[in-house]
């Protein structure tokens, strides 16, 4: 009985590695996971003169991937983000700052919509609310 809970733990721990390696892969980064942070989640940046937020998640099994916000009146569809082969969807938004609050829209893989904070948000929203920061 002892040897299912670790055989279960390798197995995601290969899972992890690989899904590690894709996403290294994708954003073409030295193979640092105390590094990811600096990819995935909310960064401010400009691109063509345009101050917004690059947004990124790792969500292999979804269907569609939008960002939710005050801005788009938190209606899916409107900042949809962009799927990878390495599972990551990511996308600019123009307009969203410091400050501003935020949640991922995903389809699921049997067509639910969920909306989820990001695990890499730098701040959240203190409960019972739960959305995320952009810092």
């Amino acid at each position: 009985m002892d040897s299912l809970p670790t055989t279960r733990f390798r197995s995601r721990a290969r899972q992890g590695r690989a899904a590690s390696y894709r996403l290294h892969v994708h954003f073409a980064i030295p193979k640092k996971p105390d590094s990811m942070y600096q990819w995935l989640g909310a960064h401010i940046e400009e691109r063509d003169g345009i101050v917004g937020t690059r947004f990124a998640v790792w969500a292999p099994n979804a269907r569609e991937v939008s960002v939710v916000c005050d801005q788009n009146g938190w209606t899916h569809g409107r900042n949809p983000l962009h799927p990878s082969d390495s599972g990551v969807w990511s996308g600019f938004v123009e307009g969203i700052g410091h400050g501003d609050i935020y949640k991922y829209s995903i389809v699921t893989c049997d067509g639910r919509r969920v909306e989820k904070a990001d695990p890499y948000a730098f701040y959240s929203e203190l409960r019972p609310k739960s959305a995320s920061i952009v810092y």
